[in-house]
């Protein structure tokens, strides 16, 4: 396989945590200090295949020009037609995202040591989670550790749900942070 192929391929996994079929998909791409945001609207595109195909390409193509790209993994309000979405312009919670990185600045690379330590610290927190009634997490290494995504089946969008998950998330980080990766506290947000 090219290595065209092989990225393809892995921004293609996206679709393990977006539905292809939902309204609204927004693509944000950072670099050099800046943020760009890009909407593909389902009503745009002739095909649910169509829109996943340019959605990869135009993901591709930010990714190879070297920015770094992300998608907002809830689900977005179907009126939503302009922007960066943000917390409100999201319709229901899909996903809990346990984010784990190097304990140093998130902006350096991770050395192959930080990535093992993730990795083993991911095992940690799944086996921690899976008595408490958690599902098996999507598991996904981000390039600077690893992340765990548990199906949350569309929780409500209010404040009582953002405090539910930020008090997980930070007693997660309580439980498991060591000195060379952590668990990112500040991803207990829906539009993130």
């Amino acid at each position: 396989m090219s290595n065209h192929s092989d990225s393809i391929s892995r921004i293609a996994d996206v679709w393990r945590l977006i539905d292809p079929k939902a309204p609204v998909i927004e693509l944000r791409a950072i670099g050099r200090g800046r943020t760009q945001s890009l909407l593909f609207q389902l009503s745009e595109f002739e095909s649910t295949e169509a829109r996943q195909r340019e959605f990869e390409r135009v993901a591709h193509d930010l990714n190879t020009g070297g920015k770094n790209i992300y998608v907002v993994m809830n689900t977005i309000r179907e009126d939503f037609c302009s922007g960066s979405a943000k917390d409100t312009d999201i319709e229901h919670r899909d996903w809990l995202l346990i984010d784990i990185d190097r304990a140093e600045s998130a902006k350096c690379p991770a050395t192959d040591e930080e990535i093992r330590a993730a990795e083993k610290l991911a095992d940690q927190v799944v086996e921690f989670m899976t008595p408490k009634g958690w599902n098996t997490p999507l598991r996904i290494m981000s390039g600077n550790g690893c992340h765990l995504y548990y199906r949350l089946n569309s929780l409500p969008n209010d404040a009582q749900s953002k405090d539910l998950l930020r008090s997980l998330i930070n007693g997660v980080g309580d439980k498991f942070d060591n000195n060379v990766v952590k668990i990112d506290r500040s991803v207990f947000n829906a539009s993130r």
